[in-house]
């Protein structure tokens, strides 16, 4: 199923006795077992052993277990069970009432709760600084799949083959931060031969594709992130007619069957583990972080000086946010038309949809097309081939001399395309008048990076601040499956230069204006206004 974040718990309307918990208490028997091979314990009992409380609400027929900070619930006679968060899960077995007893499944307790099976029998342990992955890793019943060593191995042996033969960054990453992905996967695959649970697999999996710390957006697909990404490439708001058809192709890689079953029920387990590593530092913290959510905005507007500047922070270049922000950015252009100044913020900007930079951005503040040129460079992989048929770019021997092309990095090349930026002007005016500043710093990634780019590159505005993330030339990151577990990693396929050559994944962007150190580049930018 798939686990939804609620509000409350659900009322359950089981056609069953409401004398079950006579007084409103869980009574203790002995254990007993299911048709699902679900090994079931006496749910009071097993709480109260560990020295837990446990509350009974006859209304909603749930049973809240507490230790301490950590909270969870059982929902009686329907396989449902909710952590401190409100997110939902399957196990094993839901809930059981017999002769009004409660049983659960006794991964209820080893999931939920910092416990574990010591010999049959469970029993707490203390965490010490407890991290989500290594938690999750440690599980003993981390099976989602149930993968064998051979399995496991053909899955990793998989990806890194198709990483070999699409992926164009071996040589940024090893300059970059001295990683040799051939040696990580060496000792990543001595790793899984000894697996014993699709956890811990899944665990190495994701520490050694984090060796590549994000170059060319190689990342493996978290559970925590998979149901963003099927129904972030399912949503096509704001997307451009030509590009349709290819975000239809990534969301059905995305959403393949096997990669859906296989991170539904790793969801189920994950997210026990994840409310009670999160629960631990809210109790650490005295409950700090525990207060009423804010709400998020993904654009945040204010006058710095009347009739002088105004100023943008524009958080992502989220495509979902695309009309709702159009809405409100042009809103604020209208009542800030002739201010002198007007900044935007992007210095903590990831990324998201280049059509939302030229869109809402470049387009309704020119009065002329802005257009510039840059390359992208490609391996003939068949992964790479399928999705962008890169056969049909030209030869990497057309590719031009560029001063700053670097000459290893092309020889491990096959295809390049010319690639030409070009943003027309909306209504043939600007909605601004005044000078545009754009704040970049280290965190301006992927969408974020071209806009950094292509800002310099046409002097559609001035760049302050600090040397960009970099990544921002290319296409689509490409979704690799793995064929036994369904898990996902990604990749750029794309290796981005410039128009004098240099890698936009290696060297991002120097802004026009550098911020000292230590300053953060809305003072540098206002000291700049302020001097004029």
């Amino acid at each position: 199923m798939d686990m939804k974040k609620t509000a409350v718990i659900i009322a359950i309307t089981a056609a069953l006795s409401c004398t079950a918990f006579a007084n409103d208490k869980l009574c203790a028997v002995n254990n007993t077992g299911d048709k699902n091979s679900a090994v079931m314990v006496p749910l009071r009992e097993t709480a109260e052993k560990l020295g837990y409380d446990v509350k009974w609400d006859s209304e909603k027929r749930t049973a809240e277990v507490i230790d301490g900070s950590i909270k969870a619930w059982a929902c009686a006679d329907v396989n449902k069970f909710i952590g401190a968060s409100g997110y939902e899960s399957e196990l094993k077995s839901g809930a059981k009432i017999e002769n009004e007893k409660m049983y659960v499944p006794e991964e209820f307790f080893l999931l939920y709760f910092f416990t574990k099976d010591d010999s049959g029998k469970i029993v707490n342990y203390e965490p010490d600084n407890p991290k989500v992955r290594s938690e999750f890793a440690a599980l003993q019943n981390g099976n989602w799949i149930g993968l064998t060593n051979e399995q496991m191995l053909e899955d990793f042996d998989y990806l890194y083959k198709t990483l070999d033969e699409n992926y164009p960054y071996f040589g940024t990453l090893k300059r970059m931060y001295g990683v040799d992905l051939k040696e990580e996967y060496e000792k990543s695959r001595a790793l899984i031969s000894q697996c014993k649970t699709d956890a811990e697999f899944y665990y190495i999996i994701e520490k050694f594709v984090d060796t590549a710390n994000m170059v060319g957006h190689l990342s493996t697909i978290t559970p925590m992130e998979y149901d963003w990404f099927v129904e972030g490439y399912n949503d096509m708001e704001g997307i451009p007619e030509e590009e349709i058809g290819k975000m239809k192709q990534l969301a059905d890689t995305y959403g393949n069957k096997l990669s859906q079953e296989s991170y539904d029920n790793m969801q189920d387990i994950f997210w026990p583990v994840y409310d009670k590593v999160q629960s631990w530092y809210s109790a650490e913290e005295n409950d700090t972080e525990m207060t009423e959510e804010k709400t998020y905005s993904n654009v945040e507007t204010k006058i710095i000086e009347e009739g002088k500047t105004a100023y943008i922070n524009i958080n992502s270049f989220d495509m979902s946010c695309y009309e709702e922000d159009k809405e409100k950015l042009f809103a604020f252009y209208n009542e800030i038309k002739d201010y002198e100044n007007v900044i935007f913020d992007f210095t903590m900007n990831g990324g998201g949809g280049m059509a939302y930079f030229d869109d809402l951005i470049v387009a309704p503040n020119i009065d002329k097309t802005l257009s510039t040129e840059a390359y992208g460079l490609a391996k003939a992989g068949s992964l790479n081939e399928k999705f962008y048929n890169v056969s049909e770019w030209d030869d990497i021997s057309t590719m031009p001399e560029l001063p700053k092309m670097n000459k290893e990095d092309l020889k491990c090349m096959d295809s390049v395309s010319p690639i030409q930026y070009t943003v027309e002007s909306l209504n043939n005016e600007k909605m601004l008048n005044g000078k545009i500043w754009i704040l970049v710093s280290e965190n301006v990634f992927s969408s974020s990076e071209y806009a950094a780019m292509f800002t310099k590159a046409t002097g559609f505005a001035t760049l302050v601040g600090t040397r960009t993330g970099g990544d921002g030339i290319g296409v689509d990151p490409i979704p690799v499956v793995m064929p036994n577990s369904g898990l996902i990693v990604r990749y750029s396929p794309v290796y981005g230069v410039s128009y004098d050559g240099s890698g936009s994944q290696e060297f991002g962007t120097e802004p026009d204006i550098i911020s000292p150190d230590g300053e953060d580049a809305l003072t540098t930018c206002l000291k700049c206004i302020n001097n004029k």
